[in-house]
């Protein structure tokens, strides 16, 4: 399947751009819109598109699973698709995508219904966009999508980017506040060290989940493992245990499963409440004045 191998925001978000804007300089025309493609030639820029947690996780392999075993019966939901100067780019369906390669599906034609606007609205339709065969996004996914589109998207307006990620109005404002914040903070340790340019560093923030942005503007370091990578790969460790060893038990008596985590440390529940609130949309709707 075709692919980049930029898979992170900071590496994908310039190199579209560049694309994107050196075709418009070109004066070529968009190709017609497709009505249905071959899974193999659709591009895939995963760091921009891909909002939620990269394909891969414990409930993403089962929905995958899931969605493979309607590939091999016939068609899935349309991909969405966007040119972005050199091929249509998939921007809503990467579960389907993977689920067509896994049906031994790539090379055959499959429906498709093409986006047309700018990197930023294509990026903000991708947070947007919620079909019957998707994956939900949870509170944590919707308020880091909405932190990206803050990061890179500055020609949406809050509420547009509000709509697109599913979050408050209130919450993109106070995104912005703490871009600005730490924007601020960047040049001037740029301007302290004389082999930085004096000049806000974008990648920086494009690193940065909303959790990590908003205890950075707030000068909170937080213990423990501070690589989003390596974070993310403990806890899906952790998920894969957890259904190996407890598995539809706890859907079926989260009762006992709340019981449970009291058992391992009376504060656990309290804790993990926290963590969550935390991962909500922004900061329960109240701006800070950084």
């Amino acid at each position: 399947m075709k692919s980049t191998d930029k898979d992170t925001l900071a590496a994908s978000w310039p190199a579209l751009i560049a694309q994107h804007q050196k075709f418009a300089n070109s004066g070529s025309p968009t190709p017609t819109a497709p009505k249905r493609m071959r899974p193999s030639s659709i591009q895939r820029w995963p760091g921009v598109f891909q909002h939620r947690q990269q394909v891969g996780g414990t409930q993403s392999r089962a929905h995958v699973d899931g969605l493979m075993r309607g590939a091999h019966d016939g068609d899935l939901a349309p991909l969405v698709v966007w040119w972005d100067g050199r091929a249509w780019a998939c921007i809503d369906g990467h579960h389907r995508l993977e689920a067509y390669h896994w049906a031994e599906k790539d090379d055959h034609e499959v429906p498709v219904v093409a986006f047309t606007g700018t990197p930023a609205e294509a990026m903000a339709e991708a947070a947007r966009l919620n079909t019957p065969n998707k994956l939900p996004m949870s509170k944590s996914e919707k308020s880091n999508a909405a932190w990206r589109l803050v990061v890179v998207a500055e020609e949406l307006s809050r509420e547009a980017t509000a709509r697109a990620a599913s979050v408050s109005p209130s919450s993109v404002a106070n995104m912005r506040k703490v871009k600005r914040k730490l924007l601020d903070e960047l040049a001037l340790w740029d301007q302290a060290d004389p082999l930085e340019h004096a000049a806000p560093r974008l990648p920086d923030l494009m690193a940065m989940s909303w959790p990590e942005a908003k205890d950075r503007a707030a000068g909170v370091h937080r213990d423990g493992l501070a690589d989003p990578d390596e974070r993310e790969a403990r806890a899906q460790a952790i998920a894969n245990i957890l259904t190996t060893e407890v598995g539809p038990f706890m859907l079926r008596q989260p009762d006992i499963i709340a019981r449970a985590l009291e058992l391992v440390h009376a504060q656990l529940p309290d804790w993990l409440m926290e963590v969550w609130k935390d991962g909500d949309d922004g900061d329960s709707g109240d701006e800070k004045d950084w």
